[in-house]
């Protein structure tokens, strides 16, 4: 697995020890993957999640929204398997609350 900048839980650079660091975690690859919006980013507009398309929908399909989750997650260097993918929308908020485990070990939340 790559290095990567170290991440605060909403996404932002932890600067908490008044540097940068760097981190390996798999769940923050993943979170990373899993925040990304297909087509926002011009150099690479299949990479993200088809939040538009397929999740942001009235009466989405539940079983396709996991199943795309679990994609994106495989594709995710250090990835061996998927264990479990929950997911829930609070309408209200206007927030996606995204649960996943992998390889039985590494879990994380994802809020988007």
């Amino acid at each position: 697995m790559n290095n990567d900048i170290l991440l605060t839980a909403q996404g932002d650079i932890d600067i908490s020890t008044q540097d940068m660091r760097l981190t390996s975690s798999t769940s923050q690859a993943i979170a990373v993957r899993l925040r990304w919006i297909r087509n926002e980013w011009r150099y690479a507009p299949s990479f993200g999640l088809p939040y538009y398309d397929s999740v942001f929908l009235k009466n989405a399909d539940k079983k396709l929204i996991e199943n795309i989750i679990r994609t994106l997650i495989m594709r995710v260097e250090g990835v061996d398997s998927v264990e479990s993918v929950s997911f829930s929308e609070d309408r209200t908020n206007r927030t996606l609350n995204i649960k996943f485990v992998v390889n039985s070990n590494e879990s994380g939340e994802v809020i988007i």
